[in-house]
């Protein structure tokens, strides 16, 4: 036989959840709201924060949007709005965000509420039809001053890469194909200039990339207020050459309370510059090698010999390294309440808040 005793665990009852209006008990939450804690987020290194809430949110999809360096999550929380947009509502310190949670540190947040039922639209109205993420982030507290400092760091790796044709097999290959179609086999796969060259366009396009984040924060208070002060950078670099992303970021976060008065701001800046890599990177064949001697990228004409249908080669690379493609992003953010307590029992609060977003892409 086995006897098996359950013990009671209050703690998951205990926990305080934002929903919007305030904070609730777990215990008496009626509404469906995924909930997110600091520590969950720094687990992982990421320069987004949504793709740090992977698993972490049942009900919630997390779609990355792309593989590239500081590509765009998105979160899919009750499918597509009335005009088809997926996006919930991101609102970040009582302040509505117009690029989500993009340009936020991971550092910073103190946690994120996910509203997943209909509810939310008695606080935000025909805005959360797809649901809300609320973020608050890291707000100082009562006694002695603090101090943090984070650093993080992955490596990320290509993996599955194709097999292709040395330059061997292709002279063998396309000498077969001249002969059965007809074509004069290419000079260079009879007689190749340089016999030992072998080019392998996919290893040079890609490369083992690194990613890092590092944040410094003071935190700290006394009886009448509070403070936060943070900054942070981000850098992840692309997986494909000649793309990656930089995130800068910088928050304030204060609270003053005296008597029945109490106010609370909280600002951040954030700036991002992502170069987005070559939209095509060509595979064309093994033996055109990359540079001269005199390290000029090589792109030949028909009579060269390269090729078997007399056309031209134009070096993939030379293209890749003659483009310029960026988007900065400056995400400015503030917001400001005032509360009073009228009476026992209730209270009034008046919030402010702002989002300034400019975006600036640059392809040449």
């Amino acid at each position: 036989s086995l006897r098996v005793v359950l013990v009671e665990d209050a703690e998951e009852l205990d926990e305080v959840v934002v929903v919007g209006y305030g904070f609730q008990k777990r215990s008496s939450l009626t509404a469906s709201v995924a909930s997110v804690s600091s520590k969950d987020l720094v687990k992982q290194v990421t320069t987004n924060v949504a793709s740090a809430l992977l698993g972490r949110t049942p009900g919630v999809e997390i779609l990355q949007n792309g593989g590239e360096a500081g590509g765009d999550v998105s979160i899919l929380i009750r499918g597509a709005g009335t005009f088809g947009s997926t996006e919930p509502l991101y609102i970040i310190d009582g302040a509505v965000s117009n690029n989500g949670i993009n340009s936020l540190n991971p550092s910073d947040i103190e946690s994120i509420e996910i509203l997943k039922d209909g509810s939310a639209a008695a606080i935000y109205g025909s805005r959360a039809a797809n649901g809300v993420v609320l973020v608050t982030t890291k707000a100082g507290k009562l006694g002695k001053t603090t101090v943090e400092i984070n650093g993080a760091f992955s490596y990320q790796t290509p993996t599955k890469m194709l097999e292709f044709m040395n330059a061997d097999q292709w002279r063998s290959y396309a000498n077969m194909l001249a002969d059965n179609s007809g074509y004069d086999r290419a000079s260079q796969n009879v007689n190749p200039t340089n016999p030992d060259q072998s080019t392998d366009w996919q290893d040079i396009y890609y490369q083992n990339a690194a990613m890092w984040n590092l944040s410094a924060a003071i935190l700290g208070g006394g009886e009448n207020s509070t403070f936060s002060t943070s900054i942070g950078y981000a850098k992840q670099e692309g997986i494909v050459i000649q793309s990656d992303f930089e995130k800068y970021n910088a928050r304030v976060n204060g609270s003053y309370k005296k008597g029945r008065f109490t106010v609370t701001e909280n600002l951040s800046i954030a700036h991002t510059n992502k170069q987005a890599p070559p939209a095509s990177r060509a595979i064309i064949i093994p033996t055109l090698p990359v540079t001269d001697e005199l390290g000029r990228y090589v792109s030949t004409p028909y009579e060269a010999g390269y090729s078997i249908t007399n056309s031209n080669l134009t070096n993939p690379l030379a293209s890749m390294y003659a483009q310029n493609n960026y988007t900065k992003k400056t995400d400015i953010m503030g917001s400001l309440s005032i509360g009073v307590d009228l009476f026992k029992g209730l209270k009034y609060k008046l919030n402010l808040a702002g989002n300034y977003l400019n975006t600036h892409g640059y392809n040449h």
